[in-house]
């Protein structure tokens, strides 16, 4: 890569490829990024260095407030729906006019904003790679609807929009090479498009790394007594599995065990009625970065056997939190350190289950409370930094 042929970064609105561009080693490469966040705000926060090659969608932008705004004052989601994939589309064609005309480049855009806008920019000469940040929808909507039995009409995740799912699938199809976040990813996508593909990891928080807050602590021989402290973190939809840990951790609970559930309200009223009523569970709501961590730091074992999840950075912070780990290989993060912590002395530390099954969910529950007193929250090495993220990302690019 050279300065004649610069990188283009299409992400409008997600934030995870600022942290791997702001920490990554260009060695040499150029590249802009295009997004619809005003560099006023960049400079304004984590990554005000990248304002500079920040180049604003004003007319992006103004389709996702609008959208935003219907969403806001619950229009018919008919309406919604349509809102959004205007803006989708305004993303995709407003990068496509400004780059027509300039040199050829190699165009890094978030998965379903470009659609048919891929094969326009590689007929004007630019190269097409598609950056996409979960497991391959198509995948993920028969798995939900035919294996774990969701209900299709329920607002679970963006695998209901066959819009956008037929969006991505012309992206996937044309584009020069597929960039996925993990390898249970990279197996969901077809056959076809597993060999165009490459792996990239997202990198573990700033916080999570600091030595200073990773040193272990001496083990408690009264700690068993106290119980284990169970956290999950999610935006608490049905593909998050919520359901089944509530039903495991009911089955396993002994003396002192607590379950932590935080994210959202959940819609479901017969959920909220499990958050506020079943014995041992308590709800913390929504959360902030520093109320994250200090949940964190308050339990023993962290507990995300997703249905689906590309990546799930709260696998990760807890991760660099030195806790367990339970989880399934259809979550991206704990697949990947499973595989990259096995030869290692945290190989225990990460234990995969069939999400579908309550008896493997209640296995792994009671096991984990005897790693996690063997551990007792000892530092994980071996963990992504954003950093080695970008870097992997600017070579898989190249």
């Amino acid at each position: 890569m050279t300065d004649a042929a610069p990188m283009v970064f299409f992400f409008p609105t997600r934030f995870h490829i600022f942290d791997q561009l702001k920490e990554a080693e260009r060695n040499g490469h150029v590249f802009r990024i295009f997004s619809i966040y005003p560099n006023r705000r960049l400079q304004q926060g984590a990554f005000a260095a990248l304002a500079g090659r920040n180049q604003t969608l004003w007319l992006a932008l103004f389709a996702y407030l609008v959208w935003r705004g219907m969403s806001r004052i619950w229009v018919p989601r008919s309406v919604q729906i349509a809102c959004r994939r205007a803006y989708v589309w305004t993303c995709g064609a407003e990068l496509t006019l400004r780059l027509r005309p300039r040199r050829a480049t190699t165009v890094v855009s978030a998965a379903g904003y470009l659609g048919s806008f891929a094969k326009t920019l590689q007929r004007a000469g630019h190269r097409v790679v598609v950056n996409h940040g979960s497991l391959y929808e198509g995948f993920v909507a028969d798995y939900l609807q035919n294996t774990a039995k969701l209900d299709a009409n329920t607002d679970v995740a963006n695998w209901v929009n066959s819009w956008l799912i037929a969006r991505m699938d012309a992206e996937f199809a044309t584009s020069d090479a597929i960039i996925v976040c993990s390898s249970a990813a990279q197996r969901c996508l077809p056959e076809p498009w597993q060999a165009k593909s490459a792996v990239v990891p997202l990198g573990a928080p700033n916080w999570a790394l600091d030595p200073s807050h990773r040193s272990p602590k001496p083990i408690d021989p009264a700690a068993k007594a106290g119980g284990t402290t169970f956290l999950h973190v999610s935006s608490l939809v049905p593909q998050k599995n919520v359901g089944r840990i509530l039903d495991a951790f009911a089955a396993v609970r002994g003396p002192g065990d607590k379950m932590h559930i935080a994210g959202p309200p959940p819609q479901d009223a017969a959920m909220r009625t499990r958050l506020a009523k079943d014995p041992g569970v308590t709800y913390l709501g929504r959360l902030d970065r520093d109320q994250l961590r200090a949940a964190l730091q308050s339990a023993d074992v962290f507990v995300h056997p997703s249905l689906s999840d590309g990546w799930a950075m709260t696998v990760t912070e807890a991760l660099g939190s030195g806790l367990p780990v339970v989880s399934s290989t259809l979550t991206g993060a704990a697949d990947f350190y499973h595989t990259a912590l096995q030869g290692t002395a945290h190989a225990e530390l990460v234990q995969l289950v069939d999400p579908l099954s309550i008896a493997a969910l209640e296995a792994a529950l009671e096991r984990s409370k005897r790693v996690a007193l063997a551990h007792n929250k000892a530092p994980i090495d071996g963990l992504v930094t954003w950093q080695a993220s970008g870097e992997r990302l600017i070579w898989a690019i190249t």
